[in-house]
């Protein structure tokens, strides 16, 4: 009774063995899947992180293309700035070149209206001198009308003094030397009178030629007016003659007409000198509608030069006006460039300053995930190192216990065989069987399995020849032979071999794997961040379904505990 009793408190001891071991196992499970999906979750954020970085890297190649697109944006309306100034400068220079026209327009406009002034100043003298002609020629007229009337008179008395021609022809012939004398005298004053009309009419010509050289060199019209003047003073100075000539001839009409008086052959000669000097008088009349002439088209020359004058004037002021409107709508352009290209530059500057802003944000944003990450895995870490520790601490308790166990087994097996030294023959008719829960005390539990290589103890020589240690509640598949060498649970397996997907961050995944690679070698610091636990449960709590097999041939072994 002894000895079953103390197989029971073995077998009780055993099983609450194997509960801890079980929960051991289940709060390593849940360290390890924790700690999968921890470092899953980690690898995922820093995919995300590594996501939004190459993000971030192409928003920042995108805004350092925008940049130099902005850059070279500004250097073209740099250069547009300065062609505008360029422009600009260019038409400066117009405008001053254009001021200059203008100042020598007006200059000329000046010079030109002091010359029509003077023109109109010496067309008043001619127009006074063509008013003296015209008075000249009135009496002159006078003059022939009072002539006429006088040759009538003396036709008059001719006819009274045909009577008294034969008293007068000796009185003629007394006179012929004095009419011949006189007839020489009238034939070069004729010949004066010819060379004076032939001078008038060269004049004329030479005038009329000069005019149309003047209308051909219309720019120099200060020195036409000063020839025109000249030629108005010669023309002035030969009428002059003419009047001279009129008066000489006047008083040789008077003379003639004395000598009519005495003489009919004089009035006959007298009468043939009048109607030549009517006809010098019609021609120096012709020669004088000439001049006027001259003069007319002379007045219309002026009209028509101050008229191209004035139009001149009306084109420059056009083109200041056109000049200055283009000036003025150069500047607003200009204006208007400069302002758009300040926007523009305050729009860029905005744009890099908000990418830039945007830009560190994001960098402190990750930096600050990732700072996040690594204090989340160095905590992980540090929890997986303390539960390793409380692991290895556990481990070591479980050791010592299975170590008491196993010699209170050994005592046990050495008191049996004494026992069934003294009873072999009973031996071999009952089969001996340790007294354990009975399978309908088991629970559900017992689908799950029992590590291996917990307890290894020295089998009888009885039962290696007869029988066979059994623990009843174990399924044909879930035996476990106490033989087998020491394994860690398939947790640490899965442990050891769980594959970290892969990530762009070397430190992070060098870091995991060392740290995966400790966990291999030294498991002992799975225990170290786990907390205390019971290492008893009640008795009301279901109890795990196990059993122990003594095979048969097995060697007999003190080593108990977890393989490292």
């Amino acid at each position: 009774m002894e000895m079953d009793q103390k197989i029971e408190d073995v077998s009780a001891k055993i099983i609450a063995l194997q509960q801890k071991n079980t929960a051991l196992e289940n709060t390593i499970i849940q360290k390890t899947a924790k700690r999968q999906n921890l470092v899953s979750k980690m690898m995922q954020e820093l995919q995300e992180l590594n996501e939004k970085a190459s993000k971030a890297q192409k928003k920042n190649e995108e805004l350092t293309a925008a940049r130099e697109a902005q850059k070279s944006h500004i250097t073209d309306l740099e250069s547009s700035l300065q062609n505008a100034a360029n422009d600009r400068d260019s038409l400066m220079n117009k405008v001053l070149h254009l001021q200059q026209a203008i100042d020598e327009a007006r200059k000329r406009k000046q010079a030109l209206s002091e010359g029509l002034e003077q023109t109109k100043a010496r067309s008043m003298a001619l127009e006074v001198a063509n008013s003296e002609l015209d008075s000249v020629l009135e009496q002159k007229r006078n003059v022939k009308l009072g002539l006429t009337s006088q040759l009538e008179q003396c036709e008059i008395e001719m006819k009274d003094m045909n009577g008294i021609l034969g008293e007068i022809q000796d009185a003629c012939d007394k006179k012929q030397e004095d009419i011949k004398r006189l007839q020489e005298q009238l034939q070069t004053k004729q010949l004066e009178q010819e060379a004076l009309t032939s001078e008038y009419r060269t004049e004329i010509t030479q005038m009329m030629i000069k005019i149309e050289l003047e209308k051909k060199t219309s720019y120099d019209m200060g020195s036409e007016l000063q020839r025109e003047e000249q030629l108005a003073n010669v023309l002035l100075d030969r009428l002059k003659e003419v009047r001279a000539s009129n008066s000489s001839m006047e008083q040789q009409c008077q003379m003639l007409e004395e000598d009519i008086a005495k003489t009919s052959t004089r009035a006959e000669e007298l009468q043939v000198l009048a109607n030549e000097e009517v006809e010098r008088e019609e021609k120096v009349v012709e020669d004088l509608k000439g001049v006027e002439i001259s003069l007319l088209d002379l007045q219309n020359y002026l009209a028509e030069s101050n008229r191209k004058h004035e139009e001149f004037i009306l084109k420059v002021t056009r083109e200041k006006c056109e000049a200055d409107e283009e000036l003025k709508s150069a500047q607003h352009g200009l204006q208007n460039s400069i302002a758009s290209h300040e926007c523009m530059v305050q729009e860029t500057m905005m744009l890099v300053n908000e990418s830039r802003q945007s830009y560190a944000q994001h960098i402190e944003m990750k930096e600050a995930a990732l700072m996040a990450c690594r204090n989340e895995f160095h905590s992980l870490t540090q929890q997986v190192e303390t539960a390793s520790a409380e692991k290895d601490t556990l481990e070591a308790k479980m050791k010592d216990m299975l170590k008491m166990l196993e010699v209170t087994v050994n005592e046990l097996e050495e008191k049996l065989l004494k026992k069934r030294a003294e009873q072999r023959p009973q031996a071999a008719s009952t089969p001996i069987s340790m007294v354990l829960p009975q399978p309908e005390q088991v629970s559900s539990a017992g689908d799950q399995q029992f590590p291996r290589g917990i307890l290894k103890a020295p089998v009888p020589e009885s039962l290696v020849s007869s029988k066979q240690v059994q623990f009843f509640g174990l399924s044909s598949d879930s035996e476990i032979s106490l033989l087998d060498e020491p394994a860690l649970p398939s947790t640490h397996a899965k442990t050891a071999t769980v594959k970290e997907p892969s990530s762009e961050d070397d430190f992070m995944s060098n870091t995991q794997k060392s740290q995966s690679a400790q966990l291999i070698d030294n498991p002992k610091r799975i225990a170290k961040e786990t907390q205390p636990r019971k290492f008893f449960k009640s008795r009301s709590q279901p109890i795990r379904n196990t059993g122990i097999q003594v095979v048969q041939g097995s060697p007999a072994t003190s080593n108990m505990g977890f393989d490292d």
